[in-house]
């Protein structure tokens, strides 16, 4: 794929996830946000380790952060932590099954 279609595709993710949020609430967002950026942060630093060890594999180039997992992170994964702390507010076992099936999603399709 080339680098512009590349780009193209991770702007049309973070666009596409962000106009979710609409529908989110003010309040809801400022609560949740600093969790969200947490996980945010604690994925860059696993991005970080796994790219070490070479559990991920990106066969195009330029094999960058910025290029490959960072539009990721800041579109639906953000998106999709921010909509699975609300989901699941006050209740462990709810969380952990919305965390699930929302990995389960980024995993596997």
């Amino acid at each position: 794929m080339s680098l512009k279609n590349q780009w193209n595709i991770s702007i049309t993710m973070i666009i596409l996830s962000w106009l979710s949020l609409p529908f989110y609430g003010w309040r809801q967002f400022k609560r949740f946000l600093p969790a969200s950026m947490l996980i945010v942060v604690f994925e860059a630093i696993n991005v970080k380790l796994v790219k070490n060890k070479k559990w991920w594999i990106f066969y195009n180039k330029p094999n960058s952060y910025f290029n490959n997992e960072f539009p990721f992170n800041i579109g639906p994964f953000i998106v999709s932590s921010l909509w699975g702390l609300k989901w699941s507010f006050g209740n462990l076992r709810k969380f952990l099954v919305i965390n699930a099936a929302i990995n389960i999603f980024f995993a596997f399709i």
